[in-house]
């Protein structure tokens, strides 16, 4: 099989490619290459070439809209945080727009994301979050294709406030796989504290 005919992969990047990976994001993401928290950087290769980059950090701490459904107390929401991550990073590199790509590159990451984060991270991840601006209107189609859950903050808070003025203020949740009580009950007993 030559390059030109291998399908698309989504993977973590490998250590050797982190250099590569935030000049690339630099130079093609308004927001740069800078991801926080527990982060997870992956790279999509179609024909031996990379076409996207993908990077999740830390979920956010409060996020009103996100937690209404939840429910969850102050002390809830610090043990379960731990169990969402942020999507800080979704670029399609000019060279590889393609009709359809960015939601193939989705599904392909969040189909091992949990995995991925517990090996690396030590425990799995449920939901992944992201910020969307309002006036997106075909992303929005695209996500909820996926399962994602949209909800507009009724005021924006603390970072959210900031990015209101930027017209980024929509949080949108995925669900990955069912929530584990028998895994928060083990960090409970063990006494192990979220980082």
């Amino acid at each position: 099989m030559s390059q030109a005919d291998q399908p698309l992969v989504v993977r973590p990047i490998l250590a050797t490619e982190r250099a590569r990976f935030d000049e690339t994001l630099e130079a093609n993401h308004w927001l740069g290459a800078r991801l926080v928290g527990e982060t997870m950087r992956y790279v999509a290769v179609e024909d031996g070439e990379w076409a996207a980059l993908v990077g999740f950090g830390s979920a956010a701490l409060c996020v009103r809209s996100r937690e209404e459904p939840f429910r969850w107390s102050d002390s809830q929401r610090y043990r379960r945080l731990r169990y969402l991550t942020n999507n800080q990073r979704f670029c399609i590199l000019d060279a590889h727009r393609r009709p359809n790509l960015a939601s193939q590159v989705l599904s392909l990451t969040l189909k091992q994301l949990s995995a991925d984060f517990e090996a690396r991270w030590g425990h799995p991840v449920v939901a992944v979050e992201t910020f969307t601006e309002l006036r997106a209107r075909r992303l929005h189609e695209r996500l909820r294709a996926q399962s994602w859950t949209l909800r507009a903050p009724r005021r924006p808070e603390g970072l959210l406030a900031a990015s209101a003025a930027q017209g980024c203020n929509e949080a949108a949740l995925a669900p990955l796989r069912p929530p584990s009580h028998r895994r928060e009950e083990t960090d409970a007993r063990s006494g192990h504290q979220p980082t």
